[in-house]
């Protein structure tokens, strides 16, 4: 689309383009609201604009939901008397 961080910053109703200039560098992350209109100015999922932390997360709630599921199967083999 070939916007500058100047345009960016008005689509996205923001004041100034160092917000833009900063969230490009990775110095700050967005609101979730700011987050979707990104999404829906270059047509693109969130998870694709912010690949690194959507794949840190991801990883992130596997382990956790590796670490339940061996929690749940220890109280499960566990009998009350």
């Amino acid at each position: 689309m070939g916007l500058t961080q100047t345009q960016v910053a008005k689509l996205l109703g923001s004041k100034t383009h160092k917000s833009v200039g900063r969230m490009e560098m990775g110095k700050a992350s967005p609101s979730l609201r700011t987050a979707l209109k990104l999404a829906a100015l270059y047509r693109a999922p969130v998870d694709f604009l912010f690949r690194q932390l959507y794949m840190q997360l991801r990883d992130e709630i596997r382990i956790k939901e590796q670490q339940l599921k061996s929690v749940d199967a220890n109280v499960q083999g566990v009998q009350i008397v």
